[in-house]
């Protein structure tokens, strides 16, 4: 490929095709996962029935945490074919989809020279174990990863057309706020600052390439104000307060959730990039010595390494905050292994034994799964969810060890399909954990059957009140027309008092059986339990009694006053 040329994309159907298929059929098992997927479709589902497309509300309450890029892409759906929850899942497989080809794209953009780096970048991304379990969940980092390769797409360089398109940046940068806020700017903003340094040309015209990154940022800030003024104008004052204040500085400086080291994603990178960064042979062919020569090299210098260090200072950290770091590495590593053609290595390697380790890795969790059952039965595991994943259907482990000893089979020129193997024995076993997971684990994590009880309780006019932080899990679920009562410890039993006919939705951390004990519902999740009562029964049963009144205290008796009484003899 010249670089007068537009990708070829037949090398990418066969990656695309897996994971659209993979990723559709493993997000259709069973339904939206709490709490992450049941809280945005509990937003989502809320603006929609309330009818308003600016201020997102969670339990009737303005919810100020994200921006409602995706909440509108689920209501477009909603609107044509009516509100359920196929069209979601659907639209996380599609945009995950349009991520790994974008991925691809930018690939042959940045190396027009190096097909094999276009080629093998989508394999590297739908390889990812994390990529697949963050496609799986309704969330908004992987659409934000999609609106951060087009932002990098519009400013590559495209043969002849050396001159970024800052205006369709700008639209992507936009898009990006609008899609989970101020960190799209984080995201891009190294790119851009070191522009002249990567981008070929762009050096003898830093004035005009500052000038059109300034006109870009301006161009997202207008796309995302057209938003963010009209809601801070129609929310109420805390949700300004919150939006505007609270949300950024309470993340990047003093983070009021998810607060972890500076090291701590040091530490978890080799498993969220897995299986890549476990991999032997990348480390083989980890460049030392930084690799600055081609401009793909100096843009994926100026992405990943300022991004990254700038994730590992801001104070609220988890993973699924570095997957817009994916693309980049998925184009890093191919260029890695795309660099074996200049010195030979590629021809020498005409053997699987690289992928022995991951051979051996899933022959051995498959025989381990397999003896599950005896050694429950032993006394030897007492763990209970190892114990159920045990009981699913041994088609399962051996499914595991029929895709261990596949990569062991050898192949004449196995260099390049290295890659593309090893990506897809990934994602047929992480496909099969997450179905043995639906077969056994998921009814522990279904709260759709609580969610109707709350709904029918609504439709008979009875109030409903929960006695832990409510994370909005049962709106969509239920199809919840009114809120429900938040309370605190100290306010249950006054409540209850006052309500003696409504539900109360307890979560009791350990779970004692009771004779008398007997509420309407209740039901296993995760660890826990959760139980639903009506008030004055679980007043009864529950509540602490009401202390006892003060005794007072027995008075000493007193000696007689002296009198004149007293003097007589």
């Amino acid at each position: 490929m010249n670089s007068q040329q537009s990708i070829d994309w037949r090398p990418l159907i066969a990656p695309l095709a897996l994971w659209f298929a993979i990723s559709l059929a493993s997000i259709l098992l069973h339904g939206p996962m709490p709490l992450y997927s049941t809280r945005t479709l509990g937003v989502a589902w809320e603006m929609w029935q309330r009818g308003d497309l600016l201020v997102p509300h969670l339990n009737g309450e303005s919810y100020s945490h994200k921006a409602p890029m995706l909440y509108w892409l689920i209501h477009l759906g909603w609107a044509v074919g009516g509100v359920g929850d196929i069209w979601p899942r659907l639209l996380m497989v599609l945009i995950s989809t349009a991520l790994i080809a974008a991925t691809a794209r930018l690939a042959a953009r940045l190396y027009p020279q190096r097909t094999w780096t276009a080629s093998q970048s989508p394999w590297l991304l739908a390889g990812s174990m994390f990529l697949f379990l963050y496609a799986l969940q309704i969330m908004f980092d992987v659409l934000l990863a999609l609106w951060v390769v087009l932002a990098l797409l519009a400013i590559a360089p495209a043969g002849r057309r050396d001159r970024p398109h800052f205006a369709l940046a700008g639209l992507a940068i936009g898009a990006g706020l609008l899609t989970k806020g101020p960190v799209m700017l984080l995201h891009v903003a190294f790119p851009l600052l070191l522009g002249p340094w990567w981008h070929p040309g762009a050096w003898s015209e830093r004035w005009r390439w500052y000038r059109g990154v300034l006109g870009a940022l301006a161009l997202g800030l207008l796309v995302f104000g057209c938003w963010l003024v009209p809601a801070v104008w129609m929310g109420d004052p805390q949700y300004r307060e919150e939006l505007l204040f609270q949300q950024t500085q309470g993340r990047v400086v003093d983070a009021f959730d998810h607060a972890r080291p500076v090291w701590w994603y040091l530490a978890a990178l080799p498993v969220l990039w897995f299986p890549w960064l476990l991999w032997w042979p990348m480390w083989q062919r980890f460049p030392w010595r930084p690799m600055l020569g081609a401009t793909g090299d100096r843009l994926l210098a100026a992405w990943i390494w300022p991004t990254f260090a700038a994730f590992c200072l801001i104070s609220a950290k988890q993973a699924y905050y570095l997957v817009p770091l994916y693309p980049a590495l998925a184009i890093g590593m191919a260029r890695l292994f795309d660099g074996d053609r200049d010195n030979g290595r590629r021809d020498r390697e005409r053997s699987p034994r690289l992928l022995w380790p991951f051979a051996l890795g899933w022959i051995a969790a498959g025989v381990a799964w397999l003896a599950v059952p005896s050694l429950v039965a032993a006394g030897r595991i007492g763990n209970r969810w190892l114990a159920e994943a045990g009981q699913a259907s041994p088609v399962y482990p051996l499914a595991w060890i029929a895709l261990g000893l596949l990569l062991f089979r050898p192949t004449r020129n196995a260099g390049p399909r290295l890659i593309p193997r090893l990506a897809t024995t990934t994602l047929l076993a992480l496909a099969l954990g997450h179905a043995a997971f639906t077969d056994t684990l998921w009814r522990y994590f279904d709260l759709k059957p609580v969610a109707e009880v709350i709904a029918r309780a609504q439709r008979d006019g009875q109030p409903v009140a929960t006695s832990y932080t409510y994370e909005g899990e049962y709106q969509f679920l239920g199809r919840l027309t009114e809120p429900l009562v938040e309370l605190a410890d100290p306010d249950v039993a006054a409540w209850a008092a006052a309500h003696p006919d409504g539900l109360l939705v307890t979560r009791p951390g350990r779970h004692v059986p009771r004779p008398d004990a007997h509420p309407r519902f209740e039901t296993e999740f995760r660890q826990r339990r959760i139980q639903i009562w009506r008030a004055g029964d679980w007043l009864a049963v529950e509540a602490p009694p009401p202390p006892p009144p003060p005794v007072a205290e027995p008075q000493a008796p007193q000696a007689p006053a002296a009198g004149p009484e007293a003097d007589s003899p």
